[in-house]
């Protein structure tokens, strides 16, 4: 499928180690396609007030094509033990996998969750409504994957070409003063993410992003544990998103300086904007 090979094609540039499909996985993914499209009146950008969750991710036990409350709840009842299970979902509105992958990484939240290191085994279904509803499931049995201590992985990758312009709208949504699908993509730039060790603390002293040719760093808003709004991220990750889309075919250069459990890191990198 596209999105499998596109979400390995996007770890392996982040430097993270890839996953392997799962037959379990896959199945517990194509039952929540299955609840998520039987019932159709469920607002699933709704929070649930139980778990804090989006209700794309929360199943209700007297719902049509109910298999679990949560996604761990759901890979167990097809077989699947894993010592983790996350979840993610998007749509790919006729554009298949790759599209549902470049979205996801558009957004802070979810792209966190694609560069969850931990993780092994992965599991996908796309529905065949028009939306091409998609869930992805991703875990690991016993044995977390780790990266070495001195790991520092970016996105965009240095050098990379082609990158998009502008966030994409998720939720929870981490811009509060942007309220629509349009003002997302209006008053953002696209996120800019350095990820160390899991479990370790990452901190900030400056994290810029520069056009090619001039001297004055871009106005950007900055996305750690403690400063972001909906309490989502962990204390490994940093974004920056700009309040303006980038511009096509420019290069741009990040600077960050800051430390991991108290050590000095510091790591510059380019890349180049799409077309548009």
């Amino acid at each position: 499928m596209a999105f499998f090979t596109a979400l390995n094609n996007f770890r392996s540039a982040v430097g993270l180690g890839l996953l392997a499909q799962n037959q379990q996985l896959d199945q517990a993914a194509k039952n929540h396609v299955n609840y998520l499209l039987s019932n159709p009146d469920i607002n699933f950008s709704a929070i649930d007030q139980a778990t804090g969750r989006p209700m794309f991710h929360v199943e209700q036990q007297t719902r049509s094509g109910f298999t679990g409350v949560l996604e761990s709840d759901r890979a167990k009842a097809v077989g699947y033990m894993g010592a983790y299970v996350g979840e993610s979902g998007a749509y790919g509105l006729g554009n298949g996998g790759a599209k549902v992958l470049a979205d996801l990484a558009s957004g802070i939240y979810h792209r966190q969750g694609l560069m969850f290191q931990e993780q092994r085994e992965i599991g996908i279904s796309m529905g065949s409504d028009s939306a091409q509803t998609t869930v992805i499931e991703l875990g690991y049995m016993t044995a977390p994957q780790r990266n070495a201590s001195n790991f520092v992985g970016a996105y965009p990758a240095d050098k990379q070409t082609d990158v998009p312009l502008a966030s994409y709208q998720e939720v929870p949504n981490p811009y509060p003063e942007l309220t629509t699908f349009d003002a997302v993509q209006k008053g953002t730039s696209y996120p800019i993410s350095i990820v160390t060790k899991s479990n370790t603390t990452l901190t900030v002293a400056t994290f810029t992003v520069t056009e090619q040719g001039q001297t004055e760093a871009l106005p950007m808003r900055l996305f750690t544990k403690d400063s972001d709004p909906n309490k989502f991220l962990l204390g490994n990750i940093a974004f920056v998103v700009g309040r303006a889309p980038f511009k096509a075919n420019t290069n741009y250069t990040v600077r960050f300086v800051g430390t991991v459990d108290g050590a000095a890191i510091s790591k510059t990198w380019t890349f180049t904007t799409a077309s548009k």
